[in-house]
């Protein structure tokens, strides 16, 4: 499909919410993209065809690699539920034993069974029906006429006391449970696990189970070696497969911003539309974020808000961008955390530009603040010192200082994990690479490289324009 053209949608004719449209959080229907027949790329179809079909296979463990924030879990959950499966997500954050992940998941039904009874009861009570009649038991995707052996089971799960039972039975009691439903796990972010021993045991405890179609097992996690802990025992060989979701295609996120926006009856150039997917990094979700952004600068929460023969304009959707961006300042933990660690030279010494005071790490980041120096070719340290000195004057700035304060940078780790774009030796947790042998800067991760390039300066209270001014000489810093 050739999506590099400009389109205005028809008539209005029904009243939708923005958020319907484009979201970070769930599925949007009427921009999400089916990759397995939409994708650009054939080899990307065909591994969304194969990953689509390994999940609705019943008796073996799923593992998902792939990019951070790229949408495994939400690809997963919208699979589930077409293939008639519900689910619960757990979260390897919490795990600290096969016990816990045991009694996450008990927790986890019985909120949604508790949940569902609750609506139920309200929706008899509204239309007068008696709630002593035979019930339907609906989680995720399912709604299932349940006999005595599955009621007994939804009471049984309902009945723990799951903090204090011998987990054998808090156990017996979800295995009982997810048997008799179409029913899967998926465990999110199992890269959080550290301990590899803790991850086979948990692999372990659901060998079995899943063999005997008491549940469906997946397990989610960015760097692929996390999930080589099942491979390399021989007694998982067939029963686990692991898959790679596939990064996403720049016309794929061209075509995500396009249905959106000629949903809401947006109209959007070919060339806005690469805008937004080549600022995303491969990433849907800053795809979502940018276009959400984009209708909330414009006071658009809804069809009815959008005046007829509304177009994407360039100057709005740069200030999306910075709105998107500025709030990715978490990646200043980076900089706090190199800080801590570096002599005071580096953190008191300030440059002045414009009315901005700012310390060699922050220098740093500004100089990374250009496509140029988030490209995947990376950039030398040599030229980040040239940048530098354009904006400021510094004798005391020779390289031998500037790889000292490159590597602290690089050094630091924030709170989220990071997915490998790039070299395979750029860490999970570390959004930068140095390469010392060619002493170059890698910037790896594709929400660090939005915030560098759209939300750094902002949030210091500089832009582009200024620092351009400065280096030419036209203005005093």
């Amino acid at each position: 499909m050739n999506i590099f053209r400009r389109f205005i949608s028809g008539a209005k004719s029904e009243e939708i919410l923005v958020e319907e449209v484009f979201s970070t959080t769930v599925i949007a229907p009427y921009s999400y993209v089916d990759r397995a027949t939409a994708s650009s790329d054939k080899s990307t179809r065909s591994k969304i065809r194969r990953l689509q079909s390994a999940i609705e296979q019943p008796g073996i463990i799923i593992g998902i690699y792939g990019e951070s924030k790229g949408g495994k879990t939400m690809f997963t959950r919208k699979t589930l539920t077409d293939a008639g499966y519900g689910f619960i997500v757990a979260e390897a954050s919490e795990i600290r034993s096969v016990d816990d992940y045991w009694r996450q998941i008990a927790e986890k039904l019985q909120l949604n069974i508790r949940r569902i009874a609750t609506n139920e009861k309200q929706l008899r009570s509204s239309a007068g029906v008696s709630t002593s009649a035979n019930p339907k038991f609906s989680i995720g995707a399912i709604s299932t006429s349940f006999d005595i052996l599955a009621s007994a089971e939804v009471a049984a799960i309902d009945g723990l006391q799951i903090q204090s039972e011998v987990i054998d039975s808090v156990r017996n009691a979800c295995l009982n449970f997810l048997e008799s439903t179409r029913m899967a796990v998926l465990l999110d972010d199992f890269h959080a696990i550290e301990s590899e021993k803790l991850r086979k045991e948990i692999l372990q405890s659901v060998k079995i189970p899943a063999g005997q179609n008491q549940g469906k097992y997946i397990f989610i996690s960015i760097p692929q070696e996390t999930l080589f802990v099942g491979q390399k025992d021989e007694q998982f060989v067939g029963r686990d497969s692991t898959f790679e979701f596939p990064l996403w295609e720049e016309e794929d996120l061209e075509l995500i911003a396009m249905q959106g926006f000629e949903k809401l009856g947006i109209g959007c150039e070919g060339r806005w539309l690469k805008y937004i997917s080549k600022n995303a990094f491969y990433n849907p979700i800053n795809v979502q974020q940018i276009c959400i952004d984009y209708c909330a600068m414009n006071r658009w929460r809804k069809l009815s808000d959008i005046p007829k023969g509304a177009e994407v304009q360039q100057s709005k959707l740069a200030e999306a961008l910075k709105d998107f961006a500025v709030g990715l300042s978490f990646f200043d933990n980076i900089l706090r955390k190199a800080e801590e660690k570096s002599p005071r030279e580096f953190v008191e010494r300030r440059y002045e530009l414009r009315d901005v005071a700012v310390n060699l790490y922050e220098m740093i980041f500004i100089a990374l603040s250009s496509p140029a120096a988030t490209s995947e070719y990376g950039i030398l340290v040599s030229t980040i010192r040239k940048k530098i000195l354009k904006l400021v004057d510094d004798p005391d700035l020779n390289d031998a200082k500037l790889d000292r304060a490159v590597q602290r940078l690089v050094a630091a780790k924030v709170s989220i994990d990071f997915a490998r774009k790039g070299p395979e030796s750029v860490s999970k947790k570390k959004p930068m690479i140095y390469v010392k042998e060619r002493r170059k800067i890698l910037v790896g991760n594709p929400m660090f490289r939005v915030y560098l390039l759209w939300g750094f300066l902002p949030r210091l209270g500089l832009e582009k324009s200024t620092l351009k001014e400065i280096a030419e000489g036209l203005s005093v810093g």
